[in-house]
């Protein structure tokens, strides 16, 4: 017999407003549409409040940042002490309107989750 074992942050995953925010919208509040993007994937380092201003969301609604930090899934600072992105980057993406933000960490900010409840 073979097992798998994931845990609820493996893959992809959606977090919507009530995940973070008490009456936030739940998953069955959107539609499909608001998944449906055009993205653009680039290193963290590359995310800055210029680049998200400089963006036309007519061509770009989505953007996905990579780190690399899966290279720490093994250690015990692989939940504690990942790559985020910055409280001024976050709020020019959803100034932006920015449909949707993925990242290959465990999150997108730490405890306290001020960034999750921007949107």
């Amino acid at each position: 017999m073979n097992t798998l074992s994931l845990g609820t942050h493996t893959g992809t995953h959606i977090d919507v407003p009530s995940h973070m925010v008490k009456s936030g919208k739940t998953l069955g509040d959107f539609s499909v549409d608001s998944f449906i993007a055009h993205a653009v994937c680039l290193p963290l380092e590359s995310l800055t409040k210029e680049y998200v201003d400089s963006i036309n969301t007519d061509v770009v609604d989505c953007i996905f940042v990579y780190t690399n930090w899966q290279k720490t899934a093994t250690e015990d600072e692989y939940f504690s002490k990942y790559p985020i992105i910055s409280e001024e980057v976050a709020r020019a993406l959803a100034i932006k309107k920015i449909k949707m933000f993925g990242t290959d960490c465990p999150s997108v900010d730490h405890e306290e989750f001020i960034i999750h409840k921007f949107y």
